[in-house]
């Protein structure tokens, strides 16, 4: 459990600066809904 909010969390702190980098909203969706299953993937992967 502490681990998805963990991935939840640094996909919300990444959100911030992709944003300023995607100024398109479409690309910019996809590259943080990617970005939280890698987050979420690598951090399960940890046990």
């Amino acid at each position: 459990m502490f681990r998805l909010l963990a991935a939840g969390w640094l996909t919300r702190r990444i959100a911030g600066p992709l944003g300023r980098l995607i100024p398109n909203p479409y690309l910019r969706a996809a590259a943080v809904a990617g970005l939280g299953v890698v987050a979420t993937r690598l951090l399960q992967s940890r046990r």
